[in-house]
């Protein structure tokens, strides 16, 4: 399994961990993982900052109108951001069977773990 990246929160490891437990990635996917890991931190850290109360999730705009949290429409992007770089990667959903080669095992594995962080995102 490749190294660790540095300084991950507890989503973003395993997530890393899962799919190279599986998976036998390229420079270039690791390099997507890696970032889809940093998105997950990133995603994890804005949430923990939104107001607690629900009712707290608007704040004054610069005419004094009730306008959206800021943190709102940044979670949302960076969701995005998390579920292009999953696509990117191709991790597929399918149940591997004992018949199959190491080429569709791993094609079944991808489509899992993207199935289970992809609806995260």
């Amino acid at each position: 399994m490749p190294d660790t990246p540095p300084v991950l929160g507890t989503e973003a490891l395993r997530l890393w961990g899962e799919v190279n437990a599986v998976y036998q990635l390229r420079p270039d996917e690791r390099r997507l993982l890696e970032d889809a890991c940093r998105e997950i931190d990133l995603i994890e850290q804005m949430q923990s900052a939104l107001p607690k109360d629900k009712r707290k999730l608007t704040t004054r705009g610069s005419m004094g109108q009730a306008v959206s949290h800021p943190l709102i429409g940044e979670l949302r992007q960076h969701r995005m951001a998390l579920a292009g770089l999953l696509k990117q990667i191709k991790l597929t959903d399918v149940e591997p069977s004992k018949n199959r080669d190491a080429t569709e095992t791993e094609t079944a594995a991808r489509e899992a773990a993207h199935t289970r962080w992809g609806r995260r995102a």
